[in-house]
């Protein structure tokens, strides 16, 4: 990234202009283009405000230490973030294999009192996993005897939230 000053201001450019003050080519350090270097930071730092170096004769930012609110709030939004991809994903699960048991109850493959009854049976489980609660589904539906639902389900719906906790816990 280049900088020049324009009028007590640094305007920031991504490469240098090909034209300059109706000159091509020209030469940016005698026009006063800089260098903008952005240092490395810590994920307990932030970049301040772009200021000159001119012991290094560049452009950069200031390191600005967080403060304990600022990591803390970090930290918690995070969090917060993980539980809202948790919960779309669970949403998104529930009505994929949703969609797949009304279809199987539209087309004879099942009736609808067992339809019914695997939706009651699987009830708990559906509820963690919408809220994004996946461990917790995972353990409910452990507590389901493989019989209750046959084992295709039991083993698919299994497989796919121990997937999901093994990748995203």
């Amino acid at each position: 990234m280049k900088a020049i000053e324009i009028n007590n201001n640094w305007k920031l450019y991504p490469t240098l202009p090909k034209v300059w003050n109706n000159k091509q080519p020209y030469n940016a350090i005698e026009e006063g283009f800089k260098d903008v270097v952005r240092p490395a930071i810590s994920n307990t730092q932030r970049l301040g405000m772009l200021i000159y170096d001119d012991v290094n004769d560049v452009l950069t930012y200031q390191v600005i230490d967080k403060t304990e609110e600022e990591i803390s709030y970090e930290i918690v939004e995070h969090e917060f973030q993980k539980y809202l991809q948790r919960k779309t994903d669970g949403e998104n699960a529930y009505l994929q294999i949703s969609a797949e048991f009304r279809m199987a109850k539209i087309s004879g493959a099942i009736s609808e009192e067992k339809h019914l009854y695997i939706e009651n049976l699987l009830k708990p489980v559906r509820d963690e996993i919408m809220f994004g609660q996946w461990m917790e589904g995972l353990r409910l539906l452990e507590l389901i005897e493989i019989e209750q639902i046959g084992d295709e389900l039991y083993n698919r719906l299994h497989l796919q939230i121990s997937n999901y906790v093994s990748k995203n816990y």
